[in-house]
């Protein structure tokens, strides 16, 4: 549990006040704050309120005293829940939004030290002057919408000095970005994205909207195609890892498998369609093998066959492909023709060091060998 001095402290930096401008308002020396917030001395009963007053708490949240912060965050939550009922957003008066902020702030007047509380509050400010348009909508006189864009912004760069939660940072960051984009001020709004994580599409997916606003379209449709690429890669990883567990767990589960990887299969496909590279074709062809393995681990040869001549088909429409539309992927043209060769090969793994093997002997996979041995 916080002291005094600790939540003090906390709270003049939350409204962004140093001790000597708070002493200056209080008019106390800078050296009586400084010893409230280092808890060897305590204000006057006098002071209680207008130091309340000027840090925009109450007198109950300053003395950390009469609250129960669950109890009110759950009343808060119901009547923000019940705002719908009983107002909309398409209006000035009686706006969903605009009391939707309301409640948020005299919320976070009691509970000053809640960053959660401040982050909603400032999405519902920006929801509510965003949605003005003064056509079919609503106007908010200007200089009331300065106002809140200033407070909606004052809040977030708060969370993002004091704020320790990384999850919070990351929101409070994405939505202080919407802000700037709301004024077209792109350059600020590009710096607080550059601050974003690099995980995931946290920070992609706001540059990508900051250049689209600006109608850079040619940088839209290069993090566009690098964010593709990306949870691509990540999907089609997710979908090998699920189909290779499922083969493992031997042939009373094959069949589903199979199925796994013939969606698998179709995922990459799709991803071939977008980007004919050589990883994916890999890909799918590396799908199509397990199939294969996995139909012969059943003793079904007649689909583990049309599986392998499948590989064989793809295998020289992507080597024709290339031939006439990869001008800069010629060197490639040994590489797909040797990673099909070894693709067959393993395609019918129960077979190798038994000559006799059934599908060895079968003249559809040597007519398959031959086939991807005579492209040139």
């Amino acid at each position: 549990m916080l002291t005094f001095g600790q939540r003090l402290k906390l709270i003049r930096k939350e409204a962004g006040l140093t001790q000597l401008e708070l002493a200056e308002q209080l008019m106390v020396n800078v050296q009586t704050v400084s010893k409230w917030e280092c808890d060897t001395s305590m204000p006057d009963i006098s002071q209680i309120v207008p130091l309340a007053a000027i840090l925009d708490v109450t007198t109950d949240s300053l003395l950390g005293v009469g609250t129960n912060e669950k109890a009110d965050r759950e009343k808060l939550i119901e009547q923000i829940n019940g705002l719908g009922w009983t107002y909309n957003c398409q209006t000035y008066e009686n706006n969903a939004d605009y009391k939707a902020y309301e409640l948020y702030k005299s919320y976070i007047k009691k509970y000053p030290l809640d960053y959660w509380g401040k982050f909603h509050c400032s999405q519902f400010i920006l929801s509510y002057i965003s949605n003005s348009n003064g056509g079919e909508k609503y106007k908010i006189p200007s200089n009331e919408e300065s106002e809140l864009y200033n407070e909606g912004q004052r809040l977030l760069q708060t969370i993002i000095s004091q704020d320790k939660d990384p999850q919070r940072l990351i929101y409070a960051r994405r939505l202080l970005v919407d802000y700037h984009l709301y004024k077209d001020e792109y350059t600020k709004a590009e710096a607080v994205a550059m601050e974003i994580p690099d995980i995931y599409d946290l920070r992609r997916s706001k540059v990508l909207e900051i250049n689209n606003k600006k109608k850079n379209y040619e940088r839209c449709l290069t993090i566009a195609k690098a964010n593709m690429n990306l949870f691509a890669d990540a999907y089609l990883n997710c979908l090998e890892t699920w189909a290779r567990r499922i083969s493992i767990l031997g042939n009373v589960r094959k069949k589903e498998a199979i199925d796994a990887w013939l969606y698998y299969e179709e995922t990459a496909r799709l991803v071939y369609k977008l980007e004919k590279t050589f990883s994916a074709y890999r890909v799918v062809i590396l799908a199509m093998c397990h199939r294969s393995n996995d139909y012969i681990a059943i003793s079904d040869f007649e689909n583990a066959m049309a599986v392998i001549e499948g590989i064989r088909d793809f295998a020289i429409q992507h080597y024709k492909w290339v031939k006439e539309n990869g001008e800069r992927m010629e060197n490639e043209l040994g590489e797909i023709k040797e990673l099909t060769q070894n693709t067959l090969k393993r395609s019918y793994f129960l077979s190798l060091g038994e000559p006799d093997n059934i599908i060895d002997r079968d003249p559809r996979f040597r007519k398959c060998q031959e086939d991807i041995e005579a492209l040139n």
